[in-house]
């Protein structure tokens, strides 16, 4: 066994191409996730969805891990930029974090407010009466839902998914700060493996309630973007880097790679319906973080491979994976406003549904409503928001 001491890697980033370029195997794990979020999300309503997907919930656990690799890049970008001066590049950080999140918070926040108010006959926007309601929107909007609403009141919480959002938002609030207080990269990158694997190992199995709060909870839920980060850290190793360049290089590995990506995520997808569901769950959170980091260091090497030769279902992963925030946010909205056609007293599309082709088409009917919604709101309100960002940050650097 070859042991490599710490001391011995050199962290180059200034040269390396992950921090120039977007990564489109990222981009392809991206749409993957948000698949399998989707499909769980729906997949009751949905008899065509394999059952596997159904329960795929542990696409969020690869949005963690890909969330953390990649947001920690994003600010080794903002430092090189700033040229490493923290007041420019923490500025930076938060505000594009701001104009790519907070906006579309909002705006899915108020879609859900007014299909409550005003388009709920059957319910499909959810049971609450008004100050319920209020009250979630102010959990939502300060990033608070996972703490004060889902538990015990799970089933009656509307846009129950944003629990994710809360764990990845506190993230963001926090990883400047543990960046600039860690600048040494070997000290850093200790730190991060000791946080991940505390989480793990001791914080998660020594929480009081392991129902589903567990899941829930920033402090119990955030190995997975500590495991993103380390990757990201891991990948300016230079010995790391020209090993994975000699590896990607290798015939064995352009053959196997895409085998092995497919089985890796049909493991995660598997996972809840797998034998590792009689363990106490957080086991199976630590397996789905394991899974997803094998994932995300597959990706890192960024190889072209992953979908490579798959055509049509290369770009529309690719074309999800752009549009994965819009899409996570707005696939319940969506749904609900289906549900509302389908069981509203005014519409009541439902006999019709229940039929053989009637499932096929209400399939159809949801996609094509989910792509419209998506890509109207990806340029109407993402496009221009990012483009608002990034004016901003050149203020920034301007003034500092």
């Amino acid at each position: 066994m070859v042991v490599i001491p710490l001391f011995v890697i050199h962290a180059d980033m200034s040269h390396s191409k992950i921090y120039t370029e977007k990564n489109t195997e990222i981009q392809a794990l991206r749409g993957a996730a948000i698949i399998f979020v989707i499909c769980h999300h729906i997949g009751f309503y949905h008899p065509f969805i394999p059952v596997t997907l159904q329960w795929a919930y542990t696409g969020v656990d690869l949005f963690f891990v890909i969330s953390g690799f990649v947001v920690s890049q994003a600010f080794e970008r903002d430092i090189l930029r700033s040229h490493s001066v923290f007041r420019r590049a923490i500025p930076t950080f938060y505000v594009k974090r701001f104009y790519r999140i907070i906006p579309l918070t909002v705006l899915v926040t108020l879609t859900w407010l007014i299909g409550l108010a005003f388009f709920n006959e059957s319910n499909a926007f959810g049971y609450v009466d008004l100050k319920q309601a209020l009250y979630q929107a102010f959990t939502i909007l300060t990033f608070t839902q996972n703490y004060l609403v889902l538990q015990p009141d799970y089933g009656l919480c509307f846009l129950s998914i944003m629990w994710s959002l809360c764990i990845e938002e506190h993230f963001y609030l926090v990883y400047p700060w543990i960046r600039k207080l860690f600048n040494n990269y070997y000290i850093r990158v200790t730190f991060i493996l000791v946080a991940a694997l505390t989480v793990a190992f001791i914080i998660r199995p020594m929480a009081p309630d392991q129902g589903l709060n567990i899941r829930f909870w920033t402090h119990t839920h955030c190995d997975g973007i500590f495991a993103g980060i380390l990757i990201a850290e891991l990948t300016k190793a230079q010995w790391l880097k020209s090993l994975s360049d000699d590896i990607k290089n290798k015939w064995i590995y352009r053959r196997l790679t895409q085998p092995l990506v497919i089985f890796l995520l049909y493991e995660l997808a598997l996972l809840p319906m797998s034998g590792f569901s009689d363990l106490p769950g957080y086991h199976m959170f630590t397996i789905a973080t394991a899974l997803s980091s094998i994932l995300i260091a597959l990706a890192s090497l960024d190889n072209g491979i992953f979908c490579s030769g798959l055509g049509f279902i290369d770009k529309t992963i690719h074309w999800i994976g752009d549009r994965s925030f819009v899409i996570y946010l707005f696939h319940l909205p969506t749904e609900a406003l289906l549900l509302e056609l389908e069981l509203g007293k005014k519409y009541r599309l439902d006999e019709w549904i229940k039929s053989e082709n009637g499932q096929l088409v209400r399939v159809l009917i949801y996609t094509i409503l989910l792509i419209v919604v998506s890509e109207f709101i990806h340029i109407l309100v993402e496009r221009p928001f990012q483009k608002l960002a990034r004016s901003n940050v050149q203020l920034i650097q301007e003034d500092f």
